[in-house]
């Protein structure tokens, strides 16, 4: 499946293609460190994690790099902040073209894949680390195609100081390991995990506490079905730590004081605000154009049937693909941010899709050109339609009509080629049997 060697042609045009584009339409601006959460980042950057609070204080790597680079180039803070997302966005570019390339990908797919909102997003928000993690798990799969483990290892460390999100990756390596029964997997994942967790435990430590006043482990497993209640369900659930930050000062249909043997932290009650049907539609038209008609694609290559053991025997590819469905459906349940959170499952849409597709067989270039044309509308119609409304609720339900209409279509299209393609092969073993007799 992988290549021995990558043209530079090859891998450069499309990628600085890419890059070019995102950069032209993503350029950050100052204004970025007024969004929520992007001060603590900035803080952290200027004077370490002693005045942020958890759990900024605990995601290392982004902001000491960036007062690495302020201090040993001489560049304000929000000038490195700039320099290190330019960097970044070049790695990941670089690196997914590379991995595109050696699986077999036609160029096309650089661009088509991923020209979208969702990386014209993560490199605009300069304070946050998205990008610095993409980059870092992009060089996490290069090293596991090729079988550099260990190498690997450090780059799925590196990446969990970057940002917790990375347990996910850690437990698709565990899982993978124990599918294969491979004890390098096995150990190297447990190491790293630990190492990170260390690091930024201690890190997390010299901060302030969040604004629940509890503890990292606690919040993480209050924050799953909070945040699942709110972007799955619709329900406006408030604890009293919240109630007056942005998005949560609302009037409460009625209030459930938490048992004092039950409170943690700040946390004494809870309140009810009511039922708002936007919130999971929205999360639900995120789930659909985040990565344009891939999910139809993905879905077409399921019932095409996929190679368990060819898929065991690719470590990485199975590593790709659990990180990735689990990012997908676990995202919805993360933050408010629903682009940052379920945008974490690019591996699955941007790696493994492509893997697959070419293993099992690419379509004819007429279709995957219209699978390309499609996939690129459904990533940008919601912008355009929610525009044009006014952000409205009609805006809303057009949205996911379109969005519903295109992955239907995408997936005829799709396996429609397949059965063309099915049809073909059967045709000439046939032939080939024919003439054996």
């Amino acid at each position: 499946m992988l290549s021995k060697r990558v043209p530079a042609s090859t891998v450069l045009i499309p990628a600085l293609a890419l890059i070019a584009l995102v950069a032209a339409l993503g350029w950050p601006s100052p204004a970025v460190r007024f969004i929520p959460d992007a001060p603590e980042y900035r803080q952290f950057a200027v004077g370490g994690p002693v005045l942020v609070h958890s759990p900024y204080s605990e995601r290392v790597l982004h902001p000491a790099l960036v007062h690495l680079v302020s201090k040993l180039s001489g560049l304000s803070v929000d000038s490195a902040f700039l320099a290190v997302a330019i960097f970044m966005l070049v790695a990941f570019a670089m690196l997914v073209a590379v991995i595109l390339f050696e699986i077999g990908a036609p160029p096309l797919a650089t661009v088509a894949l991923m020209f979208c909102p969702l990386l014209l997003s993560v490199f605009h928000n300069m304070y946050f680390q998205d990008l610095t993690q993409w980059a870092l798990i992009a060089g996490f799969f290069w090293l596991m195609m090729h079988d550099r483990v260990w190498s690997a290892m450090v780059m799925l460390m590196l990446a969990y100081i970057t940002r917790e999100s990375a347990v996910l990756l850690v437990g698709a390596v565990l899982l993978t390991g124990l599918m294969a029964r491979d004890t390098r997997l096995l150990i190297g994942g447990a190491l790293a995990f630990a190492i990170a967790l260390a690091v930024t435990s201690a890190s997390g430590s010299l901060g302030l506490p969040n604004e629940h006043h509890v503890g990292m482990g606690l919040f993480l497993l209050l924050k799953i079905p909070f945040e699942f209640s709110r972007n799955v369900l619709g329900l406006r659930i408030v604890p009293n730590t919240l109630i007056h930050t942005p998005g949560n000062d609302c009037a409460p249909l009625f209030v459930v004081t938490i048992p004092r043997a039950l409170r943690a932290g700040g946390l004494s009650w809870v309140s009810y605000c009511g039922w708002d049907p936007r919130m999971p539609l929205g999360t639900f038209i995120t789930l659909l154009t985040l990565f344009g008609t891939c999910p139809a694609a993905i879905l077409v290559l399921a019932k095409r049937g996929v190679s368990l053991s060819h898929v065991i025997d690719h470590k990485w590819l199975s590593i790709a693909l659990i990180y990735g469905v689990l990012a997908y459906l676990l995202g919805t349940s993360e933050g408010t941010a629903m682009n940052r959170e379920i945008g974490s499952a690019w591996p699955l849409f941007w790696i493994a899709l492509p893997a697959m597709a070419c293993t099992y067989g690419l379509p004819e270039m007429p279709s995957l050109l219209r699978f390309a044309g499609l996939s690129l509308i459904a990533t940008w119609a919601p912008i355009w339609i929610e525009r044009a409304s006014a952000y409205s609720n009609f805006g809303l339900l057009l949205t996911l009509v379109v969005a519903l209409g295109l992955q239907v279509v995408t997936y005829r299209e799709l396996a429609k080629s397949s059965v063309a393609e099915q049809m073909a092969s059967d045709s000439e073993l046939r032939s080939s049997a024919s003439a054996a007799r």
